[in-house]
């Protein structure tokens, strides 16, 4: 056998060997994971794609479901109410701009809020979380949210307690647009820049 080939036998082998590898630890991607998953920047997505629907109950303690809102463009943000900074500041961006579109046009957008702490999140909270911002944000959570948001690729994981048992959650915090038809269609990414809402809003509220 030359040394030519058993060179190119060598390289061969050699990129099984490192293949073989990278799946041991690398892992293959998880089909249940929505592409919007790897969406850092958002915008619209390359195919609508459907996600669970998410039941549990209401600011007002009432059983609610994502399926009321088909119809409707949607725009969901995954958070919390303790969140010092992100959730809040997302949620009054786009809930600004719903409260800024004509009335004929806003009533086909709804804002959903759900919540990924419901120990904390109760609906008397969520009510007065929501009263303070602008626009007419829904919100929503159950007992278990975190297996129901699991299936639309979001995070979720508790910090470390403080000292008076309070805790930060770490969570995915892109806000997830869906079309009539109850599919992703697009996503903004935290902190969305009034353009950044617009640009994407508009154009499935044919503005």
């Amino acid at each position: 056998m030359s040394i030519r080939l058993l060179q190119v036998l060598g390289g061969v082998l050699l990129g099984l060997v490192l293949t073989a590898l990278w799946f041991a630890f690398a892992g293959t991607p998880d089909p249940r994971v929505p592409p919007a998953d790897a969406d850092l920047v958002g915008g619209l997505a390359p195919e609508p794609f459907d996600v669970p629907v998410l039941v549990g109950i209401d600011a007002s303690g009432d059983s609610v479901s994502t399926e009321q809102w088909r119809g409707r463009v949607t725009a969901v943000f995954f958070g919390y109410t303790s969140c010092p900074d992100i959730c809040p500041l997302t949620l009054a961006r786009v809930g600004r701009y719903q409260a800024e579109l004509p009335p004929e046009i806003r009533d086909r957008l709804t804002v959903l809020f759900v919540s990924v702490d419901p120990a904390r999140d109760t609906p008397e909270r969520l009510r007065g979380y929501t009263a303070g911002l602008p626009g007419d944000i829904r919100a929503m959570t159950a007992e278990d949210i975190r297996a129901q948001v699991g299936g639309w690729g979001i995070r979720v994981t508790d910090g470390e307690p403080f000292g008076d048992g309070s805790y930060l959650v770490d969570h995915t915090a892109r806000v997830f647009v869906l079309d009539v038809e109850g599919r992703v269609v697009g996503t903004l990414p935290p902190l969305p820049s009034s353009d950044q809402i617009a640009s994407l809003l508009d154009m499935l509220l044919a503005r």
